[in-house]
């Protein structure tokens, strides 16, 4: 049996080589390390009309590893051979012209034995008839044809829109996290860094961008409309942060104080000034971003434009960031919570240049580096250089709202990761989760410490790879704490901890539990502080629980027996985990909440916390009760939403109404100047619930309203004025929007007007929307989305 079984793999092997065979080269997610890019000359001519790319690629490698020990022919992957090279190529989205391919090793041409596809993979592997050594360098060369996608991926065409309500068109790159192999052959994997230069073929009427500044531009010596723009070589990099534009556009710009940075906000032509924002909120951020991190920022030029139908945020390409329009193109007719987004995405992809583009994740697993790192950063950044508009605390409180709420059995670092889906999937739990820990992990080191520490790991890694693991010796050098203790279950286990406390004396007694049932069963180590009050005195202490058990020696001068006195664990909601207070340590901060004494971001950290125990039948819905009863004279609407999302009872559901209502006499539809823009948000939402609940004043507010010139419509209150009318209003009233988002000039306005109307269920007015849709030639971002989801609805109006 085993002899038949080395036959037949040996068999197997001759296959490979000849290429008549499906199994090719290692048959795995990830290529072997053994051979590695220098360099890439990349010249890529893009056909906006045919959909269809052509280029050509030379790689400079060098061999830097032997071949690893043969595995198991009873294991999946195969090693390749000596004079193998296995690369990245999607055979789906790339055709390779075999015939140019060519290794050119000390000026000598090797001879290309094979060519073969892992077609599941995305892998090519190229045979030669020479033997690769340790320390052997050399040219690959490959020309190739390629395809221009209509959604975010590879080279895709996204046609921007004019001021005049035209089309501009438009091709953008999108390569994180493994479409580099969609747009040209090359080592696509986070560790393989190098150096690119791109040389694109455009149109003489369009402009191209790239990574880096324009080193030349040549006419086509056979096309005089056409013109090869080159550009300087990249910092040494992952082949997904290559990134290239080409369109028609309009530009403003600044230079950062010292005169070696200039920022360049490109926008569809008419729309220059919607880039305003952007392009002062970088100015900021670039003044401070390089003292924070100690290294000045990589690159003379930092290019911004936008793409309508992006399907992210942003892209954080070196030197090219490319964003979703609403995050870039800010007008008056933007909100105020989306001006906000759009600071913080600027911000957030800016830093990405130091943690992420400057220091890269060694592989997808510790997209914590990446994303968990700069998603923190960039918020308290970004809170920094716009205070007082509640940015960290919108992302604390939502913290506890949300992130704490849906966590149950999320891993921010999986120990595998090796599909496109997985990958995703470890990058979306770094932007909630995974910043919430670096939060943690920065008041466990300390502020000062954390960031030099920070600076370190930076110096250290810059323009390198690194893993999770490859932070710890800095934070524990700083800290003198066992930082790798916290990272390994914070990172590493599944959900979060709930901690259960209760009174001994003056003894705090905590013991650790599964906050649900699909919750990990370990002892996490978790840095806690927590707020002791009396009626006249408080303090808080510090320490760290890395048992299932603890107990605290409480201050001599707490008595809990004390009327006002109590005990708040996790002050401010900085830690991500639940607490299970013993009754009578409840029923005092349920005092302390009549009484006023507790902040807003604790008390939404008490509500939603019981909220989410009761509904786990740890704790008794009589303590939700109470706390509703304690807030009964509440003004703040971020408290008064979470009560009306958490009020599951008429009895509940009352109260919060109540206050809902005192809120809306007071404000009308208004924007509250004392309100920031996290708490003029929640207003909002408080009023939409309102209206949804059909409260007579609001909605005959909102009519009167929308009985006015649509500009004097307060911008945060247009969706809620529009939907309220759309929900309750005549014929008449939903042809008035049809028409005003027919007749605007605006994009968010047409945006907006055309996303409430989509809410329509009736038959007639589904089809009336649909033909205003169609013949309306003015585009907005994701419009054809927005069709496709009203003719969804018609259909299912006619069942």
């Amino acid at each position: 049996m085993l002899i038949y079984l080395f036959v037949t793999f040996l068999a197997l092997s001759d296959y490979v080589e000849s290429g008549t065979s499906p199994i090719c080269g290692p048959g795995t997610f990830k290529i072997p390390e053994r051979i590695r890019p220098i360099h890439y000359d990349l010249w890529i001519a893009p056909d906006a009309t045919e959909r269809t790319t052509e280029g050509r690629v030379d790689i400079q490698l060098e061999v830097v590893k032997p071949l690893s020990n043969w595995k198991s022919i009873f294991k999946i992957s195969r090693k390749p051979a000596d004079n193998q090279i296995v690369l990245n190529s999607d055979p789906k989205f790339i055709s390779i012209n075999e015939e140019t391919i060519s290794f050119i090793k000390n000026e000598r041409n090797i001879k290309v034995k094979n060519v073969c596809y892992d077609e599941t993979n995305a892998n090519v592997m190229i045979t030669l008839e020479e033997n690769l050594h340790i320390g052997d360098q050399g040219t690959l060369h490959i020309d190739f044809h390629g395809m221009i996608q209509d959604k975010t991926s590879g080279i895709f065409r996204d046609d921007s829109h004019r001021y005049d309500g035209f089309y501009s068109r438009q091709l953008l790159t999108q390569l994180e996290a493994t479409d580099a192999r969609k747009l040209f052959p090359c080592f696509d994997e986070p560790s393989f860094k190098a150096t690119f230069q791109l040389s694109v073929l455009h149109s003489i009427y369009e402009i191209a961008l790239s990574n880096t500044e324009v080193v030349s531009t040549t006419p086509h010596p056979h096309d005089s409309f056409k013109t090869v723009t080159k550009f300087a070589k990249t910092p040494v990099m992952s082949s997904y942060l290559v990134a290239f534009a080409i369109g028609t556009y309009d530009h403003i710009e600044r230079v950062v104080a010292n005169g070696d940075i200039t920022i360049r906000v490109y926008t569809p032509p008419g729309r220059a000034k919607e880039g305003q924002l952007a392009l002062d909120t970088a100015y900021k951020a670039l003044n401070v971003l390089p003292k924070y991190f100690g290294i000045e920022f990589p690159l003379k030029k930092v290019d911004f434009i936008s793409s309508p139908n992006f399907a992210f945020g942003g892209m954080e390409n070196y030197g090219l960031i490319v964003y979703a329009d609403h995050f870039l193109l800010v007008s008056d007719d933007s909100s105020s919570s989306d001006r906000q987004y759009s600071k913080q995405t600027v911000v957030h992809e800016l830093t990405h240049h130091w943690l992420g583009n400057m220091v890269t994740l060694k592989w997808w697993n510790d997209a914590w580096i990446n994303e968990g790192l700069t998603n923190f950063f960039g918020i308290q950044i970004a809170d920094e250089i716009y205070p007082g508009e509640g940015i960290e605390l919108n992302r604390r409180a939502n913290d506890l709202m949300a992130t704490r709420e849906e966590d149950s059995h999320k891993k921010v670092r999986p120990e595998s990761v090796m599909t496109e889906e997985e990958i995703g999937d470890a990058f979306w739990e770094n932007y909630e989760k995974g910043t919430s820990i670096t939060r943690m992990l920065r008041d466990y080191v300390g502020l000062s410490k954390f960031q030099i520490a920070i600076h370190d790991f930076i110096n250290t890694y810059k323009y390198k790879n690194a893993q999770v693991t490859d932070i710890v010796p800095f934070m524990e050098s700083y800290s003198g704490k066992p930082i790798a203790k916290f990272i390994q279950t914070w990172l590493n286990y599944e959900g979060h901890p709930m901690f259960s406390v209760s009174l001994n004396k003056n003894m705090l007694r905590i013991k650790q539990t599964a906050y649900s049932k699909d919750s990990s069963k370990n002892v996490w180590s978790t840095p806690m502080k927590v707020l002791i009050a009396s009626k006249f005195r408080q303090t808080e202490i510090e320490f760290t629980i890395d048992t299932s058990s603890l107990n605290v020696d409480l201050p001599e001068w707490f008595n809990p027996k004390d009327p006002g006195s109590f005990i708040k664990v996790n002050p401010n909601g900085t830690g991500l985990f639940h607490v299970l207070y013993a009754p009578e340590m409840f029923d005092s901060l349920v005092a302390a909440i009549s009484e006023k004494r507790i902040s807003m971001i604790d008390r939404i950290d008490i509500l939603s916390a019981t909220s989410r125990l009761v509904t786990l039948e740890k704790q008794s819905a009589n303590n939700l009760q109470q706390l509703f009863y304690a807030l009964k004279d509440e003004e703040d609407p971020v408290v008064v939403q979470l009560m009306l999302d958490v009020a599951k009872v008429p009895e509940l559901m009352n109260i919060a109404e109540l206050l809902a209502e005192k809120l809306f006499l007071k404000h009308k539809l208004t924007e509250p100047k004392e309100y920031d823009v996290f708490h003029l948000e929640a207003y909002v939402t408080v009023l939409s619930i309102l209206a949804a609940n059909g409260d007579e004043q609001l909605i005959t507010e909102a009519h009167e309203m929308f009985e006015k010139d649509f500009k004097d419509i307060p911008v945060s209150m247009r969706d809620l004025v529009y939907s309220v009318v759309i929900a309750t209003g005549t014929e008449e009233q939903f042809e008035r929007l049809i028409k005003w988002a027919r007749e605007t000039r605006s994009y968010q306005e047409r945006a907006r007007a055309y996303g409430v109307l989509s809410n329509v269920h009736t038959h007639n007015k589904l089809k009336t929307l649909i033909t205003a849709l169609n013949e309306d030639p003015k585009p907005f971002a994701n419009k054809s989305e927005l069709l496709k989801q009203v003719m969804v609805k018609l259909e299912e109006a006619r069942v």
